[in-house]
């Protein structure tokens, strides 16, 4: 019983359980050492021998014309001689799922290795489709392309057009895939179908409006107990939350999907052709409104809403400062308009959803929603209303000490 970290150098050649105790259903034999970490081998069912652990290579492999494949020119690696031989040797060679098979159930490349690991590629034969077909219990590829290459080889063919998959070699499955993201060598990032629905039925859901967000409810709280016997004086005006997809694989299954973020419409307007423009698209679903007969949705308790980017823009707000803006505050605001989304975080695979907000003096930029803030980087909300047709201003600027006087 030893302190690894006064004996971690004279240790390879030992077995632990690593643990206190003398008995262990597995047992680890030390392969080498580091400071840091133990690289070890398992042995179980009651084998002792570590060199007897062997793993299976093949420089090739044979088509069996059934669906297996078989290693050739083989090569036989003892698991203990791994750490020290791995280098450099085995990149592109095959192996199958077990390491130690000669038959395997499809073609695995190797893609890389380590001290430790052995990574190799397992869509090799995938098939991907640019539509699918729905029979009432399962999907079915159409339109598809067989990848005969390692994924990081074909994904750029692959995000032209054919963002369905089974992520098998037939083409059918109870779940489809649509594959949102190609841009990383060694990882596909896909949404899940299922019951028949495709990607445009998913974008429709993921659009749906369902609950209200923690801006809307202080929204709606601040009108309930400063506003409503104001009403009769503002238009029920349609609030337009622009959700309209301007560039990324999400756009439609024919688009281009190296790029990890799907932009929305707004970010084209303001990013890339600075034409501002106040009308609503698709107004049954992002133009809220309290009444339908406005032309809105209906989905909205009371008539109020934020500034959409457009409308900053319209006000003179960019990306740089201005004291001719229609603010001279440094606080930051968030606008009613989403700017994109996309794949973020590589260890959590978590989607971001960045918006527009407006800060010092015009200065106008995107920010992550969902982060977190601290109380000296405030980012405000600032609620608006639209005055009635006919209903005149008399006095004022606007601002806290000096508010518009309306008749």
């Amino acid at each position: 019983q030893k302190s690894w970290s006064d004996n971690y150098s004279t240790l390879s050649g030992y077995y632990t359980c690593r643990s206190t105790s003398t008995a262990c259903s597995t047992v680890y034999y030390i392969v080498a050492t580091g400071s840091w970490a133990q690289y070890t081998l398992s042995l179980s069912g009651g084998v002792t021998d570590p060199t007897t652990q062997t793993i299976t290579l093949g420089k090739g492999v044979t088509d069996n014309g059934d669906g297996t494949y078989s290693l050739k020119d083989i090569v036989t690696v003892k698991k203990v001689d791994w750490y020290s031989d791995h280098v450099g040797k085995y990149k592109g060679y095959y192996v199958c799922k077990n390491l130690t098979s000669t038959i395997c159930d499809g073609k695995y490349p190797i893609t890389s290795t380590s001290y430790y690991q052995i990574t190799y590629e397992n869509t090799v034969n995938y098939l991907y489709g640019n539509d699918v077909a729905w029979d009432g219990t399962k999907y079915t590829l159409t339109d598809t392309y067989t990848s005969l290459n390692t994924w990081s080889a074909d994904r750029t063919t692959l995000a032209k057009k054919y963002h369905y998959t089974c992520l098998n070699t037939t083409g059918e499955c109870t779940n489809v895939y649509y594959i949102h993201y190609f841009g990383n060598s060694s990882t596909i990032y896909y949404l899940t179908l299922s019951s028949g629905k495709d990607i445009e039925e998913a974008k429709n859901e993921m659009f749906t409006n369902t609950s209200d967000s923690t801006i809307k409810q202080s929204i709606d709280t601040w009108y309930k107990n400063n506003m409503t016997s104001y009403t009769d004086k503002l238009e029920d005006t349609v609030w337009c939350n622009d959700r309209t997809l301007y560039k990324g694989s999400l756009v439609s299954k024919d688009t281009d999907a190296e790029k990890s973020f799907s932009s929305f419409s707004t970010f084209n307007r303001k990013e890339e052709t600075y034409t501002p423009s106040v009308k609503c698209p698709n107004n049954s679903r992002d133009g809220f409104t309290v009444s339908t007969l406005s032309g809105g949705n209906g989905a909205l308790t009371y008539p109020v809403g934020l500034l959409t980017a457009d409308e900053v823009l319209l006000a003179g707000g960019y990306d740089l400062q201005s004291n001719n803006y229609l603010s001279n505050e440094e606080d930051r605001y968030w606008t009613l308009s989403p700017a994109f989304f996309g794949e973020e975080n590589e260890k959590y695979k978590e989607f971001k959803v960045y918006a527009f907000f407006g800060h010092s003096r015009g200065l106008f930029t995107t920010g992550d929603v969902g982060s977190s803030i601290s109380a000296d980087d405030l980012y405000a909300v600032r609620p608006s209303v639209s005055l009635a047709p006919g209903t005149k201003t008399t006095e004022g600027n606007g601002t806290v000490d000096d508010p518009y006087i309306v008749e």
